[in-house]
């Protein structure tokens, strides 16, 4: 299991990448990716931003029930497999 630090980091860096603006401050509120006018490609570049900076995969099933920055988070910490060396 990866530490939610590491996740956050490799989070705000993917949204600097992808010019996605205020995931820093959204990631400790409730807010749905609706309403921070996320789309899934949005999420889904996020996590292949994430995957690639942690050399990990991540089973997009287990990212069916998230909606907010946070779940994403806790999500991709919990549910992250190194990738073979």
């Amino acid at each position: 299991m990866l530490k939610l630090a590491q996740v956050r980091e490799a989070v705000n860096n993917a949204a600097v990448q992808l010019h996605i603006v205020g995931v820093a401050e959204a990631i400790d509120t409730d807010l749905l990716f609706d309403d921070l006018g996320f789309d899934s490609f949005d999420v889904i570049d996020m996590l292949l931003e994430v995957e690639a900076a942690l050399e990990v995969r991540v089973d997009e099933a287990a990212l069916q029930t998230v909606w907010t920055l946070g779940d994403f988070v806790e999500a991709v910490s919990a549910h992250a497999v190194p990738l073979p060396q």
